[in-house]
């Protein structure tokens, strides 16, 4: 049985894998996946990253938030939604 804590962060994975899909160019997008040891997520790249969460999830990134710990697997980038007040 999943708790709301964990129901959550899938809702918010689930919703990552469609709107970043279609800006990686990785498919399908594990969870742990490092996007940046990899070279999916490169400097280029990470602006779409960042304009794709602030459309579709509604939250605000600022040069505070900019850290690769953040943005270095769809895990940890949910983890950052939820943590900014995304919405699943």
């Amino acid at each position: 049985m999943k708790t709301d804590a964990t129901a959550a962060e899938q809702a918010v994975l689930d919703r990552l894998r469609a709107c970043l899909g279609e800006v990686l160019p990785v498919e399908p997008l594990a969870a742990d996946y490092d996007l940046i040891a990899s070279g999916v997520l490169d400097s280029s790249r990470f602006l779409a990253v960042f304009v794709e969460l602030e459309d579709h999830f509604g939250i605000r990134i600022t040069g505070d938030d900019i850290s690769q710990d953040n943005f270095r697997t769809l895990a940890r980038i949910a983890r950052f939604v939820r943590a900014k007040g995304g919405d699943a």
